[in-house]
């Protein structure tokens, strides 16, 4: 421990790269520092095969953060709810989060699932194996496989690529989906989204929230926490791999704000990312063997 940590009260999270988000957010708080800390340790998907957090933190920790995760989770048994929780101290706060990852494909029809190695190459010799596009885009994919020129492709993207039909059903599955999970979560977010959505951007991509849903969750943990603060709330963005929202999906679902630029401080080789700079890029990238027609 930090000798700054000394008397103060700790605080363990758990779960997702969210949690970063989630622990900048807590932490942009002088209220919320001078009795908390955090206790950083790595994200679970950071975990191998049968390893769990150190059992002595788990048992000495004061409040636990932790998205719901189930005993059948990819990354492990020991890693869910039903190991962990059981390990807590008597008189530890628990407090489980929304665990938004996939749920944000309402606002995204064109993803089906990740692009395989071959077509997203790692970078830095290997280490990031996130690459530049680990979302597959639809929209892109047929029209290179049909062999369409870029710039037909870019003009062809600004039109009805999917039906209102198409486009309802996918956000009401999703919206759906978060409003089942709420049950599940002390803190409730379908609210929230449902009344937001169209006044400003709630998701990066299908899996990362953009920064109001990391702060309304910081500000419902304080009120749970009994900290008391006006101070204003920050963290940064998770925006390394925002995709885009198609032209005809901001028309049908009524989006009132800016989706001109994405990745602002994310992966992309210019200054600023258009959707006609997400296209070329992405083709480049994903095709690098590709004739584009220009």
């Amino acid at each position: 421990m930090y000798a700054g940590w000394y008397h103060k009260k700790m605080v363990l999270l758990h779960g997702n790269c969210h949690m970063c988000a989630l622990s900048e957010a807590l932490l942009s708080s002088e209220v919320f520092n001078e009795e908390y800390f955090i206790y950083k340790h790595r994200m679970i998907q950071e975990y191998k095969d049968g390893e769990t957090i150190d059992p002595y933190l788990i048992g000495h920790c004061d409040v636990f953060i932790h998205e719901d995760i189930q005993p059948q989770n990819v990354h492990g048994y020991k890693l869910s709810d039903e190991y962990l929780v059981p390990l807590l101290k008597q008189g530890c706060k628990n407090i489980t989060i929304p665990n938004l990852f996939g749920l944000g494909k309402g606002f995204f029809p064109q993803y089906d699932g990740y692009n395989p190695i071959d077509k997203n190459r790692p970078l830095r010799n290997g280490v990031d194996k996130n690459g530049m596009f680990p979302h597959s885009d639809t929209v892109i994919d047929q029209a290179v496989m049909e062999g369409i020129a870029l710039a037909d492709i870019i003009e062809y993207s600004k039109g009805e690529v999917f039906s209102e039909e198409e486009i309802i059903r996918n956000f009401n599955l999703y919206m759906d989906k978060i409003k089942e999970r709420d049950n599940n979560w002390d803190i409730k977010i379908y609210s929230f989204i449902n009344e937001r959505y169209q006044e400003e951007k709630l998701f990066y991509d299908i899996g990362h929230p953009a920064e109001a849903i990391m702060i309304f969750i910081a500000e419902k943990i304080f009120v749970l926490l009994g900290v008391e603060t006006d101070e204003i709330i920050a963290c940064s963005p998770m925006d390394a791999h925002e995709t885009p929202v198609y032209p005809c999906v901001r028309d049908v679902l009524g989006l009132k704000w800016d989706t001109r630029y994405i990745r602002k401080q994310g992966k992309r080789i210019v200054k600023q990312m258009d959707l006609d700079e997400y296209i070329r890029e992405y083709v480049a990238w994903c095709y690098p063997d590709y004739s584009l027609g220009i």
